[in-house]
C-alpha cells in the first residue's frame, strides 16, 4: 500500500487563509468581516483536503461573535457608540470579558458541529506551499494602513477621519500599482442606500406604534438588571433574524431609557451574535452567502439554521451572563 507523502500534520486548528493580495476590499469590509476572507473559502478544500463548510462557517460565526470589542467592529457598534457616550478604551474595557466568553463558546461549538474528526473531511492535512504575494509593496502598504487605522482608533481619532485616511491611502496605492482593480463595484452603494433608508423608515414606524410594541417586548421599563439584559438581548437576536440586525438594533434602541448602558450593551450582544440563523439577518451574512454561491461552497440550509440557533441561544446567554457578572 502506498502511504501518503510526508510531512503531514494533524488538523488541530480550524483557521487558515492566504497572504495573496489580489484586489482592494470593498469599503464596507471594515465593518463586515466575512467580506475580505470569503474569497479564500475554497482554498482549504482545494489545497489541503479540508471540507469547504467548516472554514466557511468559522468565517461567518466568528465575524458575528468576535465583533464586540471595538466600536468599529461592525455597523451596530457604530450606531451605539454615540448613545453610549463611551471612548474606545472604555468600550473595550467594558466588553473584553463578554467578548472572550463569546469567542470561547463559538470555538467550542465550531469544533462540535464542524471540526470534529469525521466532519472536517480529513483527519490530517498536507501543509500547502505558501503562495507568493503578487505585489509585496502593495501588501505592505495595505498592512500598514490596517495597523494605522487600529492605532488611530485606540488614540481616539474620530472614526470617520481614520477610515477616510485609510481609504485614501489604499486608493492612492492601487492607483499607483494596479489601477485596473479600482472599479465602481468597490463602493458600497447598496449599504449606503440601506442605511439611509433605515434612518428614514424606523423613526416613522416608531411614531406610529412600533416603539410601544418594542417596549413591551423588551421590558425596558424594568431597568438594567440581569433579567432585563437577557430580555433585551433575546429580543434583539430574534428581531435580527426576522428583519435584519441594523433595523432591529435601531428599533429597540429607541425604547431603551437614557443612561441604561448595560441594556444597550446587551442589545448589541443580541444583534451582533444573533444574525446567524437566517440568510438576511445581517449584511455580512448576505454577502457571505453570495461568496459561497460564487465559490461553489454548498451550505445545507437545515444545518445552517439549526446550528445557528444553538449558537445564538448558547452564546447570547453566556455572553450576557458575562456582561451582568462584570457590571
Amino acid at each position: 500500500m502506498v502511504r501518503p507523502h510526508r510531512p503531514r500534520h494533524r488538523l488541530n486548528r480550524p483557521f487558515s487563509g492566504s497572504n495573496r493580495l489580489s484586489r482592494p476590499p470593498p469599503f464596507s469590509s471594515g465593518f463586515e468581516p466575512p467580506v475580505p476572507f470569503s474569497p479564500d473559502l475554497s482554498h482549504p478544500r482545494r489545497r489541503t483536503g479540508i471540507a469547504a463548510l467548516p472554514p466557511a462557517m468559522t468565517t461567518l460565526w466568528l465575524a458575528n461573535t468576535a465583533a464586540l470589542l471595538l466600536p468599529v467592529s461592525n455597523l451596530t457598534n457604530l450606531l451605539a457608540v454615540d448613545r453610549l457616550g463611551m471612548s474606545t478604551r472604555e468600550f473595550a474595557g467594558r466588553l473584553w470579558f463578554p467578548q472572550l466568553v463569546s469567542i470561547t463558546v463559538t470555538a467550542v461549538l465550531l469544533w462540535v458541529f464542524f471540526w470534529r474528526r469525521g466532519r472536517r473531511g480529513t483527519g490530517r492535512y498536507r501543509p500547502p506551499v505558501a503562495e507568493a504575494v503578487a505585489d509585496p509593496l502593495l501588501f505592505r502598504v495595505a498592512t500598514g494602513a490596517c495597523v494605522l487605522f487600529v492605532a488611530a482608533i485606540l488614540l481616539e481619532v474620530p472614526i470617520q477621519l481614520a477610515a477616510l485616511a485609510g481609504a485614501a491611502l489604499m486608493l492612492a496605492a492601487f492607483a499607483w500599482r494596479d489601477r485596473s482593480k479600482l472599479t465602481p463595484a468597490l463602493f458600497p452603494w447598496q449599504l449606503l442606500v440601506f442605511v439611509v433608508g433605515l434612518f428614514l423608515v424606523v423613526p416613522t414606524l416608531s411614531r406610529y406604534g412600533l416603539a410601544s410594541v418594542m417596549s413591551s417586548l423588551a421590558g425596558t421599563s424594568g431597568g438594567s438588571g440581569g433579567d432585563g439584559a437577557y430580555r433585551v438581548a433575546a429580543v434583539g437576536a430574534v428581531l435580527s433574524n426576522l428583519i435584519n440586525n441594523l433595523p432591529a438594533y435601531t428599533v429597540v434602541e429607541h425604547v431603551i431609557p437614557a443612561g441604561e448602558r448595560d441594556l444597550l450593551l446587551a442589545l448589541l450582544i443580541g444583534t451582533n451574535i444573533g444574525p446567524v440563523i437566517t440568510p438576511w439577518a445581517s449584511l455580512a451574512t448576505l454577502l457571505w452567502f453570495e461568496w459561497c454561491r460564487r465559490r461553489g461552497v454548498r451550505v445545507p440550509m437545515l444545518t445552517f439554521v439549526l446550528t445557528g440557533a444553538v449558537l445564538v441561544v448558547t452564546c447570547v446567554t453566556a455572553t450576557v451572563g458575562a456582561l451582568v457578572l462584570t457590571a
